[in-house]
């Protein structure tokens, strides 16, 4: 008869064993025991591990997708699913082109491709078109996973949705333009009322008592609000050196042209 095999934990020694039983001479058997207990451990770490990191990628909050280094998605998680409104059924299999902006396709997917070559995405701000067909925008961090002989099976890479920082910073660069320019038409406008004012004053010593009364009462309340458009221009510029200091927004605005000769 053939030999039987089979594998059984002995719990006084705590170890795994794979036992064969093969016949020996007429009426007896002959058993050999190998301990497996270092393989069967490995095994089941391995099977914990694969769990373990099954379970984050499908709970984690940030989308997370995965491709092989043909640029095949091989699988997305949940939060990946919520953010572009496509189910795992409707991507996996595909390129990850299928989700990338028409317009530059070609140029990002390069960017993705070179994961395949054992670079990785660090920080790397990578639209991408969701099913509705609006783009977001999302910055990618990724790892390489290799097989036993270290060759590249798939990339898995960890995405951070900013589209809606990058309106705000749009936002406020626009914002900080419009108030610099208001700052300087306001300038302006100070000495644009200033030089008139200071005709009309002199032409007032010329008229009568009344009159000169009149206008020089007028003269001075205009520029005592000139006196407080003044102070709004230095509260203004105050409000922009300190959205500029800790938030970091800025714009220099647009270059003059050259004027031509």
């Amino acid at each position: 008869k053939n030999p039987v095999f089979f594998e059984k934990y002995l719990a006084k020694p705590k170890k795994y064993f794979t036992i064969s039983v093969s016949p020996w001479l007429s009426d007896g058997f002959a058993m050999i025991f190998t301990d497996i207990t270092r393989r069967v451990t490995a095994e089941e770490q391995l099977k914990e591990t694969s769990a373990y990191l099954q379970n984050l990628l499908k709970h984690a909050g940030t989308p997370i997708i995965v491709w092989d280094k043909g640029g095949h998605i091989n699988q997305i998680n949940q939060a990946f699913q919520d953010l572009t409104g496509y189910s795992q059924d409707e991507l996996i299999g595909k390129t990850i082109r299928c989700i990338l902006p028409e317009h530059d396709i070609e140029r990002l997917f390069t960017i993705i491709h070179l994961t395949s070559l054992g670079m990785h995405l660090e920080a790397a701000e990578i639209p991408i078109r969701i099913k509705t067909g609006d783009i977001r925008i999302l910055k990618w961090n990724s790892a390489n996973i290799t097989g036993n002989q270290g060759l590249l099976r798939v990339t898995i890479a960890v995405g951070v949705d900013i589209t809606r920082q990058k309106e705000l910073e749009e936002e406020n660069t626009t914002a900080v333009f419009q108030l610099k320019k208001n700052l300087a038409e306001l300038a302006i406008l100070n000495d644009g009322i200033r030089n008139p004012l200071a005709v009309i004053l002199a032409c007032a010593e010329f008229q009568d008592k009344t009159s000169y009364s009149r206008i020089t009462h007028q003269v001075w309340e205009i520029d005592r609000m000139i006196d407080q458009l003044d102070s709004r221009w230095i509260e203004s510029e105050k409000i922009l050196k300190f959205l500029e200091k800790h938030y970091r927004i800025g714009y220099s605005g647009p270059k003059e042209e050259n004027p031509g000769p």
